[in-house]
């Protein structure tokens, strides 16, 4: 069906609102990668934040509440574009 609105109507405005992101990153700390991934939501923010050594999946409660921090601070700046986003 090839239907042509063109002069039907005055478009203002578009939006995907999206209530949830699941934001992921990897990263490499004392010579072992590892992975992350927090709940964003524009009200709650970051929430539910883990972290696991990629190779076992798994992660030491020493090196989870050192990495805590610096891995909140890396997900709360994740620029989410055409770049970074997947769907």
């Amino acid at each position: 069906m090839d239907t042509n609105y063109k002069n039907e109507i005055k478009l203002t405005m578009e939006e995907a609102f999206c209530t949830r992101f699941s934001l992921n990153i990897e990263f490499e700390y004392n010579d072992k990668l590892y992975g992350a991934t927090a709940d964003y939501t524009p009200y709650d923010k970051l929430r539910d934040i883990d972290i696991w050594e990629i190779d076992t999946d798994e992660i030491d409660d020493t090196t989870f509440q050192e990495l805590l921090p610096i891995v909140r601070f890396y997900l709360e700046r994740l620029e989410i574009n055409d770049k970074t986003l997947t769907y």
